[in-house]
């Protein structure tokens, strides 16, 4: 009789066992673990992890957050073969998801994700702080991006998927830039968007762009100011849409290689971009750009003359950064240079302009600058002029306008497209031999300084 009462009595605790749960909510204010005991855990409101706090969530734990809620993280929070999820079903978006830290906040979280699941949710905020995300960690069905990281957000990412996300990886700017490193296994394909989205201007310390696997994409103007420094890894694809361009004022170093070019182009989808620019405060022993593809500068401003260029793949202003390797393919204008520039161009490949005109669109110059070209090709299409284009100027310096030879091309012409026009505290001397044609009878050069050689 006993056996069978004490059988009875197990019977009704079964379904109890099975539908036990942890209602949870507000501060976490010392150690705690999670466990797979008292598992799944309902997060009935916001749930903060204080600083100097570690909460360990064990392997098997279900998180299960009611809508509109999430879990903020000031201090630690580590998990292992956990699943974090909606409480009411399977919406995107019907929790905020997991926020390590806050960027006014004077604490840095860190959130550990191993081997889990986070899915339904709006984002991955990693405001300020480190996100770790490795061992076959699944994010999915959110209703905005992956990952979306602030200016004093740190992500370690490897053997990790984001899928069914808006765009995977986000980065937005507030005062300053977040940052990421990427390992092996990532997959962030299978969203609605899959490119690495750069939603801000400025570049005001280090930010680099690992190989993700994925193209990075940008809108507007993206700047590297005098304290930032830009790197690009190996692999690296990075989009412009219509109107974007890249501006350096500081270090840009783009480490392509001959197996894995980094791709400055334009966005499928976009008509062009506006190129990349290099201004008077660039660093230019730190401007280094080795194995890079620049194509799709193609915008078309109503007057297309060289001496009135507003964009191409490259313009280089009062600076000097060195190219190695380079090709430049399917532009408008391939490069300009302009003020008291001296870059280096090695073994470069400057590509025939997708313009179709009779006029020099492939390389056009200020006589105020003194390229370097070393070991490069050139070729041109059937109607742009075979010549380097001189743009019309005033030299305010020294000036010397050499032979420029390329691969089957001893020495190359050039066409005046504008009055130059020497200062009187300037010279320019101009290499026996030059050949220089002007594209109009009312072009010319005009010596109130030293003027030889022609």
């Amino acid at each position: 009789m006993k056996k069978q009462l004490l059988f009875l009595i197990v019977l009704m605790l079964v379904p109890l066992m099975l539908t036990a749960q942890t209602n949870i909510s507000g501060n976490i204010e010392n150690n705690a673990t999670f466990t797979a005991a008292s598992s799944p855990y309902i997060v009935t409101g916001n749930l903060n992890v204080n600083a100097g706090v570690i909460l360990t969530v064990e392997p098997g734990v279900e998180v299960r957050v009611n809508d509109g809620y999430f879990i903020l993280v000031y201090g630690t929070m580590n998990a292992s073969g956990a699943t974090f999820t909606s409480n009411t079903g399977a919406t995107p978006g019907a929790w905020q998801g997991i926020y390590v830290s806050y960027q006014s906040s004077s604490d840095a979280g860190a959130v550990n994700l191993d081997n889990c699941i986070v899915t339904y949710a709006q984002s991955l905020f990693v405001r300020k702080g480190t996100l770790a995300l490795s061992n076959g960690t699944m994010i999915r069905d959110f209703s905005s991006y992956g990952l979306d990281i602030y200016t004093e957000g740190d992500v370690d990412i490897s053997n990790t998927t984001v899928q069914n996300c808006t765009y995977p990886v986000y980065f937005r700017n507030w005062q300053g830039n977040g940052s990421w490193t990427v390992g092996d296994g990532v997959i962030l394909t299978g969203n609605s968007t899959d490119y690495v989205y750069i939603d801000f201007r400025d570049v005001n310390s280090v930010f680099r762009m690992p190989h993700a696997g994925i193209p990075y994409y940008y809108d507007s103007e993206f700047r590297v100011t005098e304290t930032g420094t830009l790197i690009l890894d190996p692999g690296v694809k990075l989009l412009g849409n219509t109107g974007a361009h890249i501006t350096v004022y500081g270090k840009l170093k783009a480490n392509g290689t001959a197996a894995d070019s980094v791709w400055l182009t334009n966005e499928p989808s976009a008509a062009y971009w506006r190129g990349l620019n290099f201004y008077d405060a660039a660093i230019d022993t730190a401007c280094i750009l080795s194995y890079v593809k620049f194509s799709g500068a193609n915008y078309n401003y109503y007057d297309y003359r060289p001496y009135e260029i507003y964009d191409c793949a490259v313009e280089i202003a009062s600076s000097s950064p060195t190219f190695n390797n380079c090709t430049f393919t399917d532009n408008r204008y391939n490069l300009v240079v302009q003020g008291r520039s001296m870059p280096e161009f090695n073994s470069c490949t400057f590509d025939e302009s997708n313009r179709v005109a009779k006029d020099v669109f492939n390389i056009n110059i200020d006589l105020n600058a003194a390229p370097v070209f070393s070991g490069c090709d050139i070729d041109f299409n059937n109607s742009e002029g075979r010549a380097i284009g001189i743009i019309g100027a005033t030299v305010i310096g020294d000036s010397r306008l050499g032979h420029q030879s390329f691969t089957d091309l001893d020495s190359i012409t050039y066409v005046l497209y504008g009055n130059v026009i020497v200062h009187d505290t300037a010279s320019l001397d101009i290499d026996p031999g030059i050949v220089i044609k002007s594209a109009s009878k009312d072009y010319y050069f005009s010596a109130v300084g030293a003027l030889t050689g022609i």
